[in-house]
């Protein structure tokens, strides 16, 4: 089963509530339990008092019927069968059976389970709606779907490397599995992707949430407007058409472009490793995220060509499309400063290489000042005065906001602290290989120990470095701590 949390909360309103007796179809014995239907679940207590279930069953998907059969010794049962997707391989055939003591009662009990089945159908269904749909569901003011997010959240782990998978995107994933996290979400189940081994199953799910779309990603209305952007002969002109015509976007659908594209133009960045270059990503998510409403076989053939060509230009050009105006964009510096001037600072857990003019480059160890955060993960922050731009925030860790220590040697401490850690996880990378270094022989051995000691001496280098500019920050900060003494 895929991981999910308890759902079950003493806040609202039971639909209904009493005494009931419980057996399925793998069990014989009748156990009579407290039972609550709520917040789309049925919840079974050992008695009245107990505050926490002893179990709870899923309704989402849920089929509840009279049984009429005889052959269960009870006369007014309630037959209860789970959604597949939400059962383990080894129970698909679970059944539940619910009894009580008249046929008033049962009936009830009935009416509630195919309330609360109907309810639960049209409240948690995100996959066949629209993104407005998905992202009202979220309590914390982001307009980017959560599925979205969390999707590309597990893809983009450093620590993981999925990107630098040979075919990553292109290779399809285990369809039941997708279908069964589909319905699982569709049903308002938790699913941690963090604990799914195959990340093709995870971006397949990715492409399917697109591909559901009622109003897809890039909507119907705008569909000719974008055609006739791709028809302006100059290419400066064209590429100021298709970013005035982004901009008519609903504020769901322009962030979320966003967040996706950001994933498709890191993906598309190492392709000389996973082979998928800006024109083969075009071609996989072009027909998800752009089309025609009720197209004919002709124009399906023609739009194609356009969907996979709008989808290469948005990769392509993203920062001048949809992210160049992170830094030249007045913005609100009480965001990211406090009253007492104290700003927001991070420090480069993973080494970054700039992949456009707009983005600046750091190894391991170095501190960003953030100046502006975005909502697609591309935060905008300067290593020096010289050295401003934008960079991905999950190759950074906040460590501090200045002046938040009461000395310069705390703070010093602080950074010390998380530069030896990372020192450390790059050290345990190192064992890994070594360890396999020692099951090889031959040929295959004295590349890998090539390999190894190349990466060995680079680490050192890097480290040489860190120890030089740490020396450096710490002296800058001094000399900045005594001036605000002195004032």
């Amino acid at each position: 089963m895929l991981p999910h949390q308890s759902s079950y909360t003493l806040l609202g309103v039971p639909v209904i509530s009493g005494f009931t007796s419980r057996r399925t179809n793998k069990t014989e014995n009748w156990t009579r339990l407290f039972s609550i239907i709520k917040d789309n679940h049925i919840y079974l207590f050992k008695s009245r008092r107990d505050k926490k279930p002893e179990e709870e069953i899923s309704l989402f998907g849920a089929e509840a019927e009279r049984d009429r059969s005889g052959k269960l010794n009870k006369d007014f049962v309630v037959s209860l069968k789970p959604h597949p997707s939400l059962l383990d391989q080894d129970h698909l055939d679970l059944i539940y059976y619910f009894a009580t003591d008249s046929e008033a009662s049962i009936t009830d009990w009935l009416v509630s389970f195919n309330q609360e089945i109907e309810a639960a159908e049209s409240e948690s269904k995100i996959f066949g709606t629209n993104i407005q749909v998905a992202c009202s569901k979220r309590t914390d003011g982001l307009l980017v779907p959560e599925i979205v997010e969390q999707t590309i959240e597990v893809l983009l782990d450093p620590e993981l490397h999925y990107l630098e998978i040979e075919g990553f995107c292109q290779i399809a994933g285990d369809t039941q599995q997708m279908e069964s996290i589909k319905n699982r979400i569709d049903y308002g189940m938790v699913v941690d992707f963090s604990a799914i081994q195959d990340p093709h199953v995870i971006v397949g799910v990715l492409k399917l949430y697109f591909e559901k779309l009622k109003d897809p990603l890039l909507p119907i209305e705008l569909y000719e407007e974008f055609e006739k952007c791709l028809k302006i002969p100059n290419n400066d002109n064209k590429l100021i058409a298709i970013k005035e015509t982004l901009k008519k976007l609903p504020d769901e659908n322009y962030d979320t472009c966003k967040y996706l594209f950001d994933f498709l133009v890191r993906v598309s960045a190492l392709c000389e490793i996973n082979k998928m270059d800006a024109t083969k990503l075009s071609v996989i998510f072009g027909p998800s995220l752009i089309r025609r409403d009720n197209t004919s076989s002709t124009e399906n053939i023609e739009s194609t060509s356009f969907q996979e060509e709008l989808i290469r230009i948005l990769i392509l050009n993203y920062e001048n499309l949809l992210l160049n105006d992170l830094d030249n964009e007045e913005f609100d510096q009480n965001n990211f400063q406090s009253k007492s001037g104290i700003k927001t600072r991070v420090i480069a857990i993973h080494p970054y290489t700039a992949q456009g003019k707009y983005q600046i480059s750091f190894t391991k160890g170095q501190i960003i000042t953030v100046l502006k955060k975005d909502k697609s993960g591309w935060w905008y922050g300067e290593i020096d005065e010289e050295t401003k731009g934008i960079f991905p925030s999950n190759y950074t860790k906040e460590i501090t906001r200045l002046g938040q220590f009461n000395n310069i040697s705390q703070e010093t401490e602080y950074v010390s602290e998380l530069t030896i850690d990372s020192a450390r996880k790059s050290n345990q990378e190192l064992s890994q290989k070594l360890n396999s270094f020692k099951q090889k022989s031959g040929v295959e051995g004295r590349n890998a120990l090539e390999e190894l000691l190349i990466e060995v001496l680079y680490e050192m280098k890097m480290l040489k470095i860190q120890l030089a500019l740490e020396r450096s920050e710490r002296i800058k900060l001094e000399e900045k701590f005594i001036d605000m003494n002195k004032n």
